[in-house]
């Protein structure tokens, strides 16, 4: 299958001295060996050369969607396999599906105008109903990621591109109560886009996709087309930003693995999609766990 592997060091040491350039704030986004060898690296089956988004579920499997059908597929990037996949509606309802998240046993998937579709976890072919949420947050920009916050039960619905004048200037991320099935208070947060831009030295940063560390609980943002990715805290304060590897030409989704490791799909474009997984760097006095027999 072409995979190479290398094992996940702990990440919870690394975060408690590892620091934002320039901030005080601890950056989960250093602690990742973005630029060496990848955990895991896996050339998606050509049914999933348009995927999109990505999520975990709290068991720890990973699932993600191509961004025109709304089925959810089970990735194994272990093995290498599609474990499951099952759809909403029969046939499966299509669309322009642009983000995944998973709440507790609830799977949300939501379309670039801002609706979001709800269902429960279906079995290997399964066609499941679905409750259809209208955020009308289109009316402000178009969606382009999704992801859950447990601690006040939010969905965080990503901007790509805004609609509203006062919001062209920052990275925009809306937040969706789950408990009252409205805008959240706040309703959003925004990051200066200058901010990022002196990071990653670009003249623009669109976001594609949005995940919640598990550890510190930051909010990893990345962007396809400029190839980057940021960290904000939970209040949309800028943690770090930099430019990703020349190895992902198109990064659409973003999800977390249980023991920390950072997973990435790229869209395939002209080729096939992958998945890549990275490690973190062992903390200090703490030796490289070495690669994983197979």
């Amino acid at each position: 299958m072409g995979t190479t592997r290398r094992g996940i060091a702990p990440v919870i040491a690394v975060l408690l001295c590892a620091a934002a350039a320039g901030g005080g704030e601890p950056s989960s986004l250093q602690a990742y060996f973005l630029d060496g060898d990848p955990v895991a690296k896996w050339k998606l089956p050509k049914r999933l050369k348009e995927i999109s988004g990505l999520a975990s579920t709290p068991d720890g499997r990973l699932f993600g969607h191509d961004d025109e059908t709304a089925t959810l597929y089970q990735l194994d990037f272990e093995d290498d396999e599609i474990v499951k996949s099952f759809s909403l509606g029969t046939p499966a309802l299509r669309g322009d599906f642009e983000g995944l998240a998973v709440a507790n046993d609830r799977f949300f998937l939501v379309s670039s105008s801002g609706r979001l579709h709800e269902a429960r976890e279906g079995e290997d072919g399964d066609s499941v109903d679905f409750v259809v949420h209208e955020t009308k947050l289109g009316r402000h920009c178009e969606i382009e990621g999704l992801a859950y916050e447990p601690e006040d039960d939010t969905l965080l619905l990503l901007c790509k591109t805004s609609r509203k004048k006062k919001f062209r200037n920052f990275v925009v991320v809306h937040r969706w109560s789950l408990a009252a099935g409205e805008s959240a208070e706040p309703p959003h947060l925004l990051v200066p886009l200058i901010d990022i831009l002196d990071r990653i030295e670009a003249q623009s940063f669109r976001p594609s996709g949005i995940e919640r560390h598990p550890i510190s609980g930051n909010y990893f943002i990345v962007a396809a087309r400029e190839g980057a990715i940021a960290e904000i805290t939970s209040s949309g304060a800028l943690v770090s930003a930099r430019s990703l590897p020349k190895r992902h030409r198109q990064v659409e989704g973003i999800a977390f693995s249980p023991d920390g490791g950072l997973v990435l799909g790229d869209e395939g474009s002209k080729s096939r999609a992958r998945l890549t997984v990275y490690r973190a760097r062992p903390a200090a006095g703490q030796a490289d766990s070495g690669p994983i027999s197979r």
